[in-house]
């Protein structure tokens, strides 16, 4: 008898179980994007909800699902509150795909940012965070393109692109930028999005029946942080150095002089060794870069076939290669922002040594830090032609 009811009381326990917090999908908000914006009077949440129904009623179907709701509030989660006292459904973030962050917030209170995401239990920490330049966050998650049904998918694939294709810049995620801020001798960074065109017809349906958009998106520059506040918005050719040399980037395209026209060599494959040495009581730093090159367009007349011209070629690109690298290592100077984690690498080399210096590190010894850039580029394509097309004519 003891163990008919012991038995009963097992499979009893088995039948009790069940999700405290379970809610069906027709009641959930399902959250793909969010923006946080500032003004005078306090914080603007945007959540772009991306099952809306509006689309149901409509005949075309090819129009997006998405909505934003805004809410505002003194701080983050006064504005989360107040949007959802306007959603009809239970707000639902496991589904976030991108975080934009305006210029202000950014400078200025950014880790409320981050407390805010990383104590809310939904929030996925594998959330792309981008900072907007020029425009307001939300705006960014409200122009629409043909390509993508969401705004949140454009973004996230525009940063794929970007990143894996054209190779013009990096982004990380919330949970890397979590991890680079709170390691010693090292500052974060973050993509940055722009919005080219006119905003307001952007947003709008009918943008997307004509041939040209009236408004794009675009990642091209990085935002670099000093500790927890941005200090500085890269150019195109910054973000690029600072992502090579970071590791975060393996191709890129680097023109050259050849008779007043140009040589382009797509560079592949690169990788960045960065080693730190003690000398004299002072760091210095050594970056060995190394990487795979191929001639893709030759606009002059040269033989090709000729050992010393590629070897003279090759020369110059990796002294081109050199020049633009050193734009991102004097940004990291200029700035006194240790992007690249020198401070970092020196902790991990010599503890002792980090801990007589880490007070003064960014703002007295950084600027003046001893960094030397080696090159070496293996260029070992010509593509199809053994010779350039005005080679083989003459």
């Amino acid at each position: 008898m003891k163990k008919l009811k012991l038995l009963i009381f097992i499979l009893s326990i088995f039948l009790l179980t069940g999700c405290w917090n379970y809610n069906e999908l027709n009641d959930l908000a399902l959250i793909s994007g969010i923006s946080i914006d500032k003004d005078e009077e306090g914080f603007i949440v945007n959540y772009m909800i991306s099952n809306s129904s509006k689309s149901e009623s409509k005949s075309n179907s090819n129009e997006t699902s998405t909505i934003l709701y805004e809410g505002r509030g003194s701080t983050i989660s006064k504005a989360t509150e107040n949007i959802n006292q306007k959603l009809p459904k239970i707000p639902y973030l496991s589904h976030v795909e991108v975080i934009v962050i305006s210029e202000e917030v950014a400078k200025n209170d950014m880790l409320k940012a981050m407390d805010f995401l990383l104590r809310n239990p939904e929030s996925r920490k594998e959330i792309y965070l981008l900072v907007s330049k020029d425009v307001k966050a939300k705006d960014t998650l409200s122009i629409l393109t043909p390509l993508e049904s969401f705004p949140s998918d454009n973004i996230k694939s525009n940063i794929t692109s970007s990143t894996n294709e054209i190779a013009t810049t990096s982004t990380i995620k919330y949970s890397e930028f979590l991890a680079e801020l709170i390691q010693r001798g090292i500052d974060p960074t973050l993509g940055v999005i722009e919005v080219e065109g006119n905003i307001e017809r952007g947003q709008n349906q009918e943008s997307n029946d004509n041939a040209r958009q009236d408004a794009i998106i675009k990642l091209t520059s990085s935002a670099i942080f000093k500790n927890e506040k941005l200090v500085y918005i890269t150019t195109q050719d910054e973000s690029t150095a600072i992502d090579i040399l970071n590791k975060k980037l393996q191709n890129i395209y680097i023109e050259t002089e050849c008779n007043n026209e140009k040589i382009v060599t797509y560079i592949t494959s690169i990788d960045a060794k960065t080693k730190v040495k003690i000398e004299n009581n002072k760091p210095k730093v050594t970056i060995d870069v190394k990487g795979d090159g191929s001639l893709i367009e030759v606009n002059c007349k040269v033989n090709l076939e000729d050992s010393k011209i590629i070897e003279e070629i090759q020369q110059q690109v990796e002294e081109k290669l050199k020049t633009f690298l050193y734009q991102g290592i004097n940004i990291c100077k200029k700035y006194k922002t240790d992007t690249f984690g020198f401070g970092n690498k020196i902790y991990k080399v010599n503890p002792k040594y980090w801990k007589s210096i880490e007070e003064k590190w960014n703002d007295e010894l950084l600027p003046q830090l001893d960094v030397e850039i080696k090159i070496s580029i293996d260029l070992y394509s010509k593509g199809s032609l053994n010779q350039s097309i005005k080679e083989e004519i003459k």
